[in-house]
């Protein structure tokens, strides 16, 4: 059991209704989103490792999803900031001073125009003002196999948890297949396909 968070059953994360595989246990889980605002915030966005698979459960409003990937199959984990938002604010205050240089221009108003024009521009100031200072959005992606799991982290979680839960899980996936499952695996491989 991990530090990060504390043992928690499928049934609190909004998903009573998935069951792990028989003798399988979880280990940790971390929490993607932060705290509740108020008792009826009950959207849900939650890393689950357990020790054959990782999943990744999220509920908002009636929509639920779960993706799982097998440890197995898990080769990187990246973890970045990202400005969010693109170019849009940039953009938009371009076109602001735009309209301000068109209003300045066109309108024929000895005062009205030069009010109107310093309004627009002071609203593209403002834009790109708006733009820089954004926090950074943390996010992180999970690769396997062929597949990436992508996802973003809210402001309030302390990006330590995240680093604590990329270690764990790869401490997991380290430590190997549980004593038993190897005849599982032996059976998977026997399995033989008719060719097309």
């Amino acid at each position: 059991m991990s530090v990060i968070s504390q043992q928690i059953e499928l049934g609190q994360t909004g998903f009573g209704d998935l069951n792990v595989f028989e003798g399988e246990q979880v280990d940790t889980t971390l929490s993607l989103r932060d705290e509740p605002s108020d008792e009826y915030d009950t959207d849900t966005d939650v890393l689950v490792l357990t020790d054959q698979r990782l999943i990744h459960l999220v509920a908002k409003g009636r929509n639920r999803e779960a993706i799982f990937v097998s440890l197995e199959d898990v080769f990187a984990v990246e973890v970045g900031t990202e400005h969010p938002g693109g170019y849009g604010g940039y953009i938009w205050g371009g076109v602001s001073f735009l309209v301000a240089l068109l209003l300045w221009r066109v309108w024929n108003q000895p005062v009205l125009d030069l009010v109107a024009a310093g309004v627009v521009a002071l609203m593209g100031v403002y834009l790109i003002w708006d733009h820089l200072m954004a926090p950074l959005v943390m996010h992180t992606t999970v690769r396997a196999g062929s597949s990436q799991l992508q996802m973003n982290i809210h402001q309030g979680i302390d990006p330590q948890r995240v680093y604590d839960f990329t270690n764990r899980l790869f401490e997991v996936k380290a430590r190997g297949p549980k004593p038993g499952r190897e005849q599982t695996e032996a059976a998977r491989s026997k399995i033989i396909f008719a060719p097309r």
